[in-house]
């Protein structure tokens, strides 16, 4: 329940295909971890995520969905696609991640919120548009299905 709870949540807003079949591989992959992997020739997955193969895997089947990249300018483009009036990325100011995420806090309006979500297996950042009244829970259900879950800019540096 938590599985599907948390999924329709994160894709409140958005129009994702196959939806029920994200849910049905993401609960699956939840209850039964080692099976899951085998069939799905994911074992290497289970050696560096034994904990919470979700961790992994909810950025991977929600990829359509996800902004993600390794340099705060690549994650600025694709938020310039999801965000109205979003000025050109600051190069001048020259911020680290954490006060970029910081500095775009103010464009995001008064309903949203970005998210790391997750564990991209590598340098990129993982993030999630999300409602601000829908983070508590977001953040309840990510703790209870043991995957990342962190305010960007509170969390980086």
């Amino acid at each position: 329940m938590e599985v599907k709870k948390l999924i329709d949540i994160l894709t409140e807003g958005y129009l994702i295909e196959d939806k029920d079949t994200i849910i049905a591989k993401c609960e699956e992959a939840f209850k039964a971890p080692f099976d899951y992997a085998t069939k799905n020739d994911l074992l290497w997955l289970l050696e560096t995520r034994e904990d919470s193969i979700l961790d992994a895997l909810l950025p991977l089947e929600l990829s359509e969905i996800i902004i993600r990249g390794d340099k705060i300018d690549e994650i600025h483009e694709q938020l310039s696609e999801l965000i109205e009036n979003l000025p050109d990325f600051p190069y001048e100011k020259e911020l680290t991640a954490k006060q970029y995420f910081q500095w775009i806090e103010e464009y995001l309006g008064d309903n949203n919120e970005l998210l790391l979500i997750g564990d991209s297996l590598g340098d990129e950042l993982v993030i999630f548009l999300v409602y601000k009244d829908d983070v508590e829970e977001i953040f309840y259900l990510a703790n209870k299905l043991n995957i990342q879950c962190h305010k960007p800019k509170e969390y980086l540096y």
